[in-house]
């Protein structure tokens, strides 16, 4: 499916497709991939292909990049961020750093304001 949006953060790269599916590669340190095997980096010894797409159970219509964090917008409106939670920027209410999980499972970020 055709790339629809890029994004980079200090050691990895995003990509967003327009069937709503988000890939990572690069660094994985700090579960910034967005899948198990923390430390496991893509991009080294295989193509930036070798990484999964990320299940979000819906499609994702927006990705940001940063530092070793990603987030999205998801189709519902809702956002989801993982990586390295420093400060608190995963705003989930922890400073729990996610990585390895289900992204479908991974909590929503508590904004307190609408999505458009």
């Amino acid at each position: 499916a055709p790339i629809v949006q890029i994004t980079a953060g200090q050691y990895h790269t995003c990509i967003l497709n327009d069937l709503g599916q988000v890939k990572c590669w690069g660094n994985n340190s700090f579960g910034t991939l967005g899948f198990d095997s923390q430390g496991v980096h893509i991009g080294i010894w295989e193509p930036a292909a070798a990484s999964p797409f990320l299940d979000f159970g819906e499609p994702v219509e927006y990705l940001a990049s940063n530092g070793f964090t990603n987030c999205v917008i998801l189709q519902s409106k809702q956002v989801k961020c993982w990586g390295v939670n420093v400060q608190g920027v995963l705003g989930i209410g922890s400073t729990a750093t996610f990585s390895g999980l289900d992204m479908a499972t991974l909590p929503y970020s508590s904004i307190g304001e609408p999505v458009k």
